[in-house]
C-alpha cells in the first residue's frame, strides 16, 4: 500500500507538469517549460514583450494563444487538438511542427530550409507575412484554408505549399521567388480576388487540380513557369506570360473583361478559349526572335468586342484542331488559310499555310481572321503632332497611292488596341486629317490603314504624341486606408509604375502595373497605423504624387 506521502508527492509532480487556461506575460527571453514551470499547457495565453523571444524546444501546448514578441519553434514540439493562434507575432519556425489548426493575426512566420510546417485543420493567414527558406514546406490538409487582408507568401528554391482543398487568395500576394530551382504551389483549387501571383528567377509550378480562377487580380509568370488546371476563368484580370512560360487548361480558358499577354516564347493551351466582355489575347511581342503561341484545341470563341491579335515580327501563332473559330456570332472558316502563312519573306520565319494555324500579324474578332502586312520603312510617311488639349494634327504621304483604294486613321491609347477615327479615299499622294477628340493627359499612337485595291490591308509605321493633362486621372481610395490595403484607378490599362515611400523619402516597395484600370494595393505589414505614406503612380511621360494615411 502506497504512503500518502507518496500520493501527496506523486500529485504535486503531475500537477507541476500541467497547467490549465493560465495567462503569462513573458519579459524577458525564455523557454515554455520555464515559463509555465512544466511541459504541459492548454488554453493558455502568452503575452510576449517586444523584442522578447519565448522558445520551444520540447513541451505540449493546446489552444494556446501567442501576443507579441517572439515565437521560436526550435525542438520537438506538440500543438494538439485545438487552435493555435499567433496575433502580431514574429513566428521563427526552425524545426519540423504540426498544428490541429492554426491562424496568424498581423505575424511574420519564417520556416528554415528543411523545415516542414503541417497544419490538419483550419488554416487562417490573416495581413501575415509566410517566407519559405529554400526546401522547406508548408501543408495544409484540412479546411477551411484562407489567404487574405493583405498577406504575403513567398516561396524560394524548392519550396513548397501545399493545400489539400480550395486555396482562396484575397487582396494578398503570391510570390515565387527562386534562383536555380523551381517551386511549387498546388493546391486542389485555387481562387484569387484582387491578388498578385508574381513568379520570378528559376522555373516554377502552379498546379490546380481543378478551377483556377482569378478575378481583379494581376498573374505574372517569367522563365518556364508553368499554370495548370483543369479549367480556369479569369474576370478583370491581367495574365502576362514571358520567356517560355505556359498555361495550360484541361478543359475551357475563360477571359471576361480580361488581358492574357504572351512575350517570348510562352504559350497557353486549352480545350476551348473565350475571350469576352472586351477581353484581349495579345500573342507574340513583335521581336523577331518571338515564337509565342496560343492552342484552342477545340475551337476559340471572340464574342462582342473581344479579340484574339498576333503579333508581327516573330513566329507567332494561333492553333486549333479544327478549321473554324467564332467571332462576335458569327463562324468562319480556316479551311484555306492563307492568313500570313508566307510571312518568311519579311520576318526570315517562313510558315506553311495550314487551315488550323493562322500567323502573326492577324486579328481575330468579329469580323473575321484579319492579317496585316507591314510596310517597309519609306512606304508611308506619317507624322503627328499635338495641335492643342484634346487635338493632334495628322499628315502623311504615299508614293504608292495608285496602288490604293482607302486610308484609315487609327488611333491606340493603351498600346496595342487600335480605333478607326477617319476614312478617306485615295485620291493623292498627300494627306491631312485633324484628331479633335484626342483623349487629353494621355499619350496616344497613330497609324494608317492602306487598302490596296486588291483588298489587302497595310499598316504604316506607328507615330506617338503626348498631349497635356486636363484632370486627374489616376486616383487612389481609400484614403486613409482601409488596413493595409488601398486601390489605384486608372482610366486606361496602359503600364504604370506605383512607388512607395515613407514620409522621410525611404522607398518601401514598387511595382509595375499593367492591364487593368484598378489594381489592389497591399502596404507592407511593418507600416504602423496612424503612420503618412507618399505614392508616387508614373505612367510614361506623366507622374502623380498622393499622401495617403495608413489606417
Amino acid at each position: 500500500m502506497r504512503s500518502p506521502l507518496f500520493l501527496t508527492t506523486l500529485l504535486v509532480v503531475l500537477l507541476s507538469q500541467s497547467v490549465n487556461a493560465a495567462t503569462y506575460n513573458v519579459t524577458s527571453n525564455n523557454t515554455f517549460n520555464s515559463v509555465i514551470g512544466g511541459s504541459s499547457c492548454t488554453s493558455c495565453i502568452f503575452n510576449i514583450t517586444p523584442g522578447k523571444t519565448l522558445t520551444f524546444n520540447s513541451g505540449t501546448c493546446d489552444g494556446c494563444t501567442f501576443t507579441g514578441g517572439s515565437v521560436n519553434i526550435a525542438g520537438n514540439t506538440s500543438f494538439p487538438n485545438h487552435t493555435t493562434s499567433f496575433n502580431n507575432v514574429t513566428v521563427a519556425v526552425n524545426y519540423n511542427v504540426t498544428f490541429t489548426a492554426a491562424s496568424f493575426f498581423g505575424s511574420s512566420v519564417t520556416l528554415a530550409s528543411f523545415v516542414a510546417m503541417q497544419v490538419n485543420n483550419a488554416m487562417t493567414v490573416d495581413n501575415t507575412d509566410i517566407y519559405l527558406n529554400p526546401l522547406s514546406a508548408v501543408t495544409a490538409s484540412g479546411t477551411p484554408v484562407s489567404v487574405q487582408n493583405g498577406s504575403n507568401i513567398t516561396l524560394t528554391d524548392l519550396a513548397v505549399f501545399t493545400v489539400s482543398n480550395t486555396l482562396p487568395v484575397s487582396a494578398s500576394t503570391i510570390t515565387m521567388n527562386t534562383v536555380f530551382f523551381p517551386a511549387q504551389l498546388t493546391a486542389a483549387a485555387i481562387t484569387m480576388t484582387g491578388s498578385q501571383l508574381t513568379v520570378t528567377g528559376a522555373s516554377s509550378i502552379i498546379q490546380s487540380n481543378n478551377n483556377f480562377d482569378a478575378t481583379s487580380s494581376t498573374i505574372s509568370l517569367n522563365s518556364s513557369s508553368a499554370i495548370t488546371a483543369s479549367s480556369s476563368t479569369l474576370t478583370s484580370t491581367a495574365l502576362t506570360l514571358n520567356t517560355s512560360s505556359s498555361m495550360t487548361v484541361t478543359n475551357g480558358l475563360d477571359l471576361k473583361s480580361s488581358t492574357a499577354v504572351l512575350n517570348g516564347s510562352s504559350n497557353i493551351t486549352a480545350n476551348t478559349v473565350t475571350l469576352e466582355s472586351n477581353s484581349s489575347a495579345l500573342i507574340g511581342d513583335g521581336t523577331a526572335g518571338g515564337a509565342a503561341w496560343l492552342k484552342a484545341a477545340n475551337g476559340l470563341k471572340a464574342l462582342d468586342n473581344s479579340q484574339l491579335a498576333i503579333a508581327p515580327g516573330g513566329r507567332d501563332y494561333y492553333t486549333t484542331g479544327v478549321s473554324s473559330f467564332t467571332g462576335g456570332t458569327t463562324t468562319y472558316s480556316l479551311t484555306n488559310n492563307h492568313i500570313n502563312c508566307n510571312y518568311g519573306s519579311v520576318t526570315s520565319h517562313a510558315n506553311s499555310c495550314n487551315s488550323s494555324r493562322v500567323y502573326g500579324c492577324a486579328t481575330m474578332n468579329k469580323f473575321g481572321a484579319i492579317g496585316c502586312i507591314s510596310l517597309a520603312l519609306g512606304d508611308i510617311d506619317l507624322r503627328a503632332r499635338v495641335a492643342g488639349t484634346n487635338a493632334v494634327s495628322l499628315s502623311w504621304s504615299d508614293p504608292l497611292s495608285a496602288v490604293a483604294s482607302q486610308y484609315e486613321v487609327q488611333r491606340c491609347t493603351d498600346g496595342y488596341n487600335y480605333t478607326t477615327i477617319f476614312t478617306t479615299t485615295a485620291t493623292a499622294e498627300n494627306y491631312h486629317y485633324t484628331d479633335a477628340a484626342a483623349p487629353s493627359g494621355k499619350t496616344v499612337d497613330y497609324r494608317i490603314v492602306r487598302t490596296g485595291k486588291d483588298g489587302q490591308s497595310s499598316y504604316s509605321d506607328i507615330s506617338t504624341v503626348t498631349l497635356a493633362s486636363t484632370t486627374t486621372d489616376v486616383q487612389l481610395y481609400p484614403n486613409p486606408t482601409a488596413g493595409h490595403n488601398f486601390f489605384i484607378t486608372t482610366p486606361t490599362t496602359a503600364e504604370l509604375d506605383a512607388s512607395i515611400f515613407t514620409i522621410s523619402g525611404q522607398l518601401l516597395t514598387q511595382t509595375r502595373l499593367k492591364g487593368q484600370t484598378r489594381y489592389p494595393i497591399h502596404l507592407p505589414s511593418g507600416i504602423a497605423p496612424g503612420s503618412t505614406v507618399v505614392v508616387r503612380v508614373s505612367e510614361r511621360q506623366n507622374s502623380q504624387t498622393f499622401t495617403v494615411l495608413v489606417d
